[in-house]
């Protein structure tokens, strides 16, 4: 299906239709984290959600645009800040409060669903690629891996890192966050750092 452009409502900001709008998106994420998207009707969203199928239609086109605009928003967040995610494991010694913001932020339910979910959505496979893209742009600004017979072994270190840590996130999301994200997070960060320094 094509993205088709719509005009945003002019009260779009307003507090109330941020309300409508989450409540609609957690309905729909608390339906899709225990059954397939094609098993989902508007009804069974907007039910949920409190509201009558017209709301819906406001805000999106189906349910296929509401899962886009929820994995654009949280990729958009990721997207704009993980240079600085990957340098916070070179440079901080403990990891950053906005680091750990990309679990706060949302319901932990909607990562789990975004992130550790199997098949549920395509962002796993493209954030890993974006992490892998900016810790390679890292690797080459602190000069490791200068040498070009070394430039091949940097792709095997970045598959294994990225891996590794989305596994471990993965792990951590299915086990309901029976760890702190502080605790993940620095486990993850001195594990790179053994490996990278």
């Amino acid at each position: 299906m094509a993205y088709v452009n719509r005009e945003k409502p002019a009260t779009e900001d307003s507090p109330r239709v941020a309300e409508t709008r989450k409540k609609i998106k957690d309905a729909f994420v608390t339906l899709y984290a225990e059954q397939p998207i094609e098993k989902i009707d508007i009804k069974s969203i907007t039910d949920l959600a409190g509201f009558n199928r017209g709301t819906f239609y406001v805000y999106y086109l189906d349910i296929y645009d509401l899962l886009a605009q929820i994995e654009a928003d949280f990729y958009g967040y990721i997207h704009n800040n993980v240079k600085y995610f990957v340098k916070t494991f070179f440079d901080s010694e403990e990891v950053e409060e906005e680091l750990l913001a990309v679990f706060n932020r949302e319901n932990p339910i909607y990562i789990k669903v975004l992130i550790a979910t199997p098949g549920k959505s395509k962002l796993p496979a493209i954030l890993k690629e974006k992490v892998k893209d900016a810790m390679r742009d890292e690797l080459k600004a602190r000069n490791i891996y200068k040498e070009p017979q070394e430039a091949s072994m940097m792709e095997y270190l970045l598959e294994y890192i990225t891996s590794a840590h989305f596994g471990v996130i993965t792990r951590w999301l299915i086990n309901d966050l029976d760890l702190s994200a502080l605790e993940v997070f620095n486990f993850l960060k001195n594990t790179f750092n053994k490996i990278c320094k």
